[in-house]
């Protein structure tokens, strides 16, 4: 149990662990709010995942065309007609779509939880 005092009425709530939302006060009958001060709340998980997986893309870019730049411009020749051969361009294609797979990869479970609270926020 968790011992809080009411924003109205600063008397002693007692909740219970983990609990958060809007609650009444049984005190003064008024409404109000707790955050859950658990570490690795949804909330987190949710903004932490973005942003680790907006990071990891931006990284990618910047690393395929660092990649493709440095080694891209000094040891490519050209293709020809339906030659594979632009994967051995300093390997900026492969560095792009590996960094965006994963990026897409981390971004994927907080979207998906993101939009199932939602979802379940309209329900109720």
């Amino acid at each position: 149990m968790v011992e809080i005092q009411c924003p109205h009425c600063e008397e002693d709530v007692e909740l219970e662990d983990g609990a958060f939302g809007l609650f009444d006060c049984p005190n003064c009958d008024e409404e109000f709010s707790w955050d859950s001060p658990s570490k690795w709340s949804l909330d987190n998980f949710v903004k932490w995942g973005y942003i680790s997986g907006i990071a990891l893309f931006i990284f990618g870019i910047i690393s395929a065309i660092s990649l493709w730049a440095t080694e891209g411009i000094r040891n490519c020749e050209p293709s020809g007609f339906l030659d594979f051969d632009m994967f051995d361009c300093g390997n900026g294609i492969i560095s792009f779509v590996l960094f965006g797979f994963f990026s897409f990869c981390v971004l994927l479970p907080p979207a998906i939880v993101s939009a199932y609270r939602m979802i379940i926020r309209k329900i109720k």
